[in-house]
């Protein structure tokens, strides 16, 4: 590496290109940055060294940077000196006349889904020594694998973690036949265990990771927040539609607004019991998985009983209207709306163990609906998916009267076993099982790179 911040060493990759310099003064940076011109797009990755440097001249670092064809900022190395109190990176962002990306975190700089870097630029690293050392990781993030590498998150800590257990195996399976690098991950394990994070991070990270998980801290938002921070691309939707979709009073609100039917009922919490609902009602989590700790109430004598059930799950429950008819739920991937399942359970209520165990229920593909029926029931899916800001795979449970349908609600991480919905009506449209895990890996990876 040079010492007077102009002539940047080249460390050798296949691609991208990347050069290291020292500089970090306005002068150097200019003059490193005419030295790296080779053709092609040329992007600065700049880590201020020391508060002092910046102090007062945000305009002058803009100004020289923005000789580069991009701009990827990091947070200020302090060095072995305190921080200056309101002197920061994102000054410089604000007065760069090029696409600039702020990533405050430096060792996120590995990271092209968070820097925005491509196998055809030219990198040029300046400033602080701490990148002096990033320039493999980086050029390894774009090597070329043989095949790409799945991490099956699975298991958990909430009440459908046997459920989660199944499916990630499922999945794991599926991914070995279809030729990918997969690996499975217990989430209760990786958070309580003596598992640790090494194995998502640096250069033989995954390049995906498949959510098997199910119910809370599996749906909820809450683990997709932490692959966000991990900087690693995930099957289904963002913390967000998965914060919502998991939390089924919200969801209702949501749908309501976008004008779809829900059914009328009232949030109680804990430890609340006064509802002005009478039964026939459904008492059910407000953020549980779809079964875990629902009750069907005939009676008055029963609802005390039923909600004693819910709160042992969770503090907020709902009771609603029990609504009759034929229940069904419509798998969506991506824009598209598969055949609506129907529901017929054998005891005629969809609970635990109808909806788990084997030959407990039939599921009929495609449910015995007329053509403008199932034609709404798939529309209706399709918006829920989009009201909610949903990708990937979602699964919306409905009932269907003879002169009303109404949404249940929006499961944003379908179940993937040999008994679930999705897959099995994947399979009456000839996606197979392997068929289905890879489009959902693969949709992962399109949004990554979107």
């Amino acid at each position: 590496m040079s010492t007077d911040g102009t002539a940047p060493e080249t460390i050798r990759t296949r691609a991208p290109v990347v050069l290291v310099s020292t500089a970090n003064e306005p002068e150097t940076i200019r003059g490193a940055i005419v030295a790296a011109r080779r053709g092609g797009r040329l992007v600065a990755v700049y880590q201020p060294y020391r508060h002092r440097t910046l102090q007062g001249r945000a305009e002058a670092f803009a100004e020289a940077l923005s000789e580069a064809d991009a701009v990827v900022l990091a947070d200020i190395d302090p060095g072995d000196e305190p921080p200056v109190p309101g002197v920061s990176a994102a000054q410089i962002a604000d007065h760069l006349r090029v696409p600039t990306r702020h990533v405050p975190a430096w060792r996120y700089l590995t990271h092209p889904r968070l820097t925005g870097l491509e196998a055809t630029d030219t990198i040029l690293l300046l400033g602080s020594p701490n990148l002096a050392g990033l320039g493999p990781g980086i050029a390894a993030a774009f090597d070329p694998r043989e095949r790409t590498r799945v991490a099956v998150v699975y298991g958990g800590t909430s009440a459908e973690r046997e459920v989660s257990v199944h499916s990630g195996r499922e999945v794991h399976r599926a991914l070995v036949a279809r030729g990918y690098d997969a690996f499975l991950v217990d989430l209760a394990d990786l958070l309580l265990g003596e598992a640790s994070v090494a194995p998502f991070v640096g250069p033989n990270r995954p390049d995906v990771v498949f959510l098997a998980v199910h119910g809370t801290h599996g749906e909820d938002g809450a683990t997709q927040g932490f692959f966000e921070l991990l900087g690693l691309p995930y099957t289904g939707s963002n913390v967000l539609a998965s914060a919502v979709g998991m939390d089924k009073n919200l969801t209702k609100a949501v749908l309501e607004r976008a004008g779809l039917p829900v059914p009328r009922g009232e949030l109680l919490t804990k430890p609340n019991r006064a509802t002005s609902l009478p039964p026939p009602v459904v008492v059910k989590p407000n953020a549980q998985g779809s079964t875990v700790g629902l009750s069907f109430v005939e009676s008055t004598d029963q609802l005390e009983r039923a909600i004693e059930h819910g709160y042992r799950y969770d503090d907020a429950l709902l009771v609603e209207e029990w609504l009759r008819g034929m229940e069904i739920s419509v798998p969506v991937l991506g824009d598209r709306a598969l055949p609506p399942v129907e529901i017929a359970p054998k005891s005629g209520r969809y609970d635990f163990a109808s909806k788990y165990v084997p030959g407990a229920t039939e599921e009929i593909v495609p449910a015995r609906l007329l053509a403008p029926t199932l034609a709404l029931v798939q529309e209706f899916a399709v918006r829920a998916h989009g009201a909610l800001g949903c990708r990937g795979a979602t699964r919306t449970d409905m009932i269907v009267a003879e002169d009303r349908i109404t949404i249940l609600e929006v499961n944003t991480l379908p179940g993937m076993t040999s008994t679930s919905l999705l897959p099995n009506s994947a399979r009456a449209v000839g996606v197979s099982f392997e068929d289905l895990v890879e489009w959902i890996v693969q949709d992962a990876l399109r949004h990554a790179q979107a």
